[in-house]
């Protein structure tokens, strides 16, 4: 095989692989409304340790499947990407400082605004989860994969 054959070849192979690392739509969803749901507990009147393990245990199930359902199967756990590292960090950010947002609101009786707030996390939340994938197409596209 040629050189430009061979390259031309594991430029098809990444953009396939590339094209397969999604999530479905009721995954991010889903990812979404645990979130949310896990950041409105301080703003709830329900018994806090019943309601915890509802939304954590949704974050953990749904953490576990988004590997296979990404479409990244063939991809070991721990190979590193290079442009994974901010959409990472800002997906911790964002869901923090929702978190410790809702606090203060709640306590200070607007529980309505405090629910949005919490609403607002998940949306963020999910929407950082979608550009960690993006971060990963596009370092699966440049063939920039570390060894994991």
């Amino acid at each position: 095989m040629e050189p430009e054959a061979a390259f031309a070849e594991i430029a098809r192979q990444r953009e396939q692989l590339a094209a397969r690392i999604r999530l479905p739509g009721w995954y991010l969803a889903l990812n979404a409304l645990a979130v949310a749901a896990l950041a409105a507990l301080p703003a709830l009147t329900l018994p806090v340790f019943a309601y915890f393990l509802v939304p954590v245990a949704a974050v953990l199930v749904l953490g576990a499947f988004s590997w296979l359902l990404s479409g990244r199967r063939g991809v070991k756990l721990a190979t590193g990407y290079p442009s994974l590292t901010r959409p990472a960090v800002l997906q911790l950010v964002v869901t923090a400082a929702g978190m410790i947002a809702v606090v203060p609101l709640a306590l200070s009786g607007w529980t309505a605004l405090a629910l949005g707030v919490a609403v607002l996390t998940g949306v963020l939340a999910a929407d950082q989860l979608r550009r960690q994938l993006r971060a990963i197409r596009h370092d699966v596209r440049a063939g920039r994969v570390g060894a994991g």
